[in-house]
């Protein structure tokens, strides 16, 4: 289901590029050294409150760097109507004769959206290969109630790394049409890894479709396993163990 709404998306900012010449276009630079530019892998995408106004909005993303040859260089979005393209890219270091640690990194990306927004209405952000929708707030914004999402599956993949990264692949439910995903912390004692995957729904008693939808949450675990040792990842009270390699 995420493919068809992806291209639906991509379909209403050309068709606005077409018909809207006067689009809004911001973009924030940086000094990043010279390398292959590529585009960032996403971890995370939320809109947040930002500046003065009372409909000002951001992006908050948070970005991966996959080696150490890997650093932060550009991002910045175009808007059209209702849908906003935003980018992230990273630069590669091409030159043969550099080492680089493959230590998997994260970094935070704010993007400035300005104030241009309706209250209540609802946008399309895209960034890089994540996909989300919000409500824009405005004079009086609702804070929006925190619950655990149901967890559907968690897997544990290994990545093709040197030392063995592992990712949990975790299907959570949205259970309504005013549950939006929430984001998720992550927590690590011992072996014992902890996932906390939550959803948003506004608060009161609003009138939502009982449509029962899910998406899919990819969490990076990092590399700091011991071989042969046994793992616990507990998502909400799912859990799932695995054996480090």
């Amino acid at each position: 289901m995420r493919i068809p709404v992806l291209f639906a998306v991509v379909a209403v900012a050309l068709l606005a590029a077409a018909i809207a010449p006067d689009s809004t276009y911001a973009e924030s630079h940086s000094t990043a050294s010279p390398g292959l530019v590529v585009p960032a892998p996403i971890e995370s995408v939320k809109v947040i409150p930002y500046g003065s106004e009372p409909t000002g909005h951001a992006l908050e993303i948070v970005a991966g760097l996959p080696s150490g040859c890997v650093e932060p260089h550009d991002s910045g979005f175009r808007r059209f109507g209702r849908v906003i393209l935003g980018s992230v890219t990273n630069t590669i270091q091409v030159d043969p004769g550099w080492a680089c640690t493959l230590i998997y990194r994260t970094y935070k990306v704010t993007i400035n959206l300005g104030s241009d927004f309706v209250p209540g209405q609802q946008y399309i952000a895209v960034v890089n290969n994540r996909v989300i929708t919000f409500t824009a707030h405005g004079e009086d914004p609702q804070e929006r109630v925190i619950a655990p999402a149901p967890i559907e599956s968690v897997e544990i993949e290994v990545l093709e790394s040197f030392p063995p990264q592992y990712m949990a692949s975790i299907v959570a439910g949205l259970p309504g049409g005013c549950a939006e995903p929430g984001g998720h912390e992550v927590s690590r004692e011992g072996n014992e890894v902890t996932i906390e995957v939550m959803n948003t729904r506004p608060p009161g008693d609003p009138i939502c479709t009982m449509i029962y939808s899910t998406y899919t949450v990819n969490v990076n675990l990092g590399s700091d396993f011991v071989s042969g040792e046994t793992y616990t990842v507990d998502v909400n009270g799912t859990i799932e163990t695995f054996i480090a390699q």
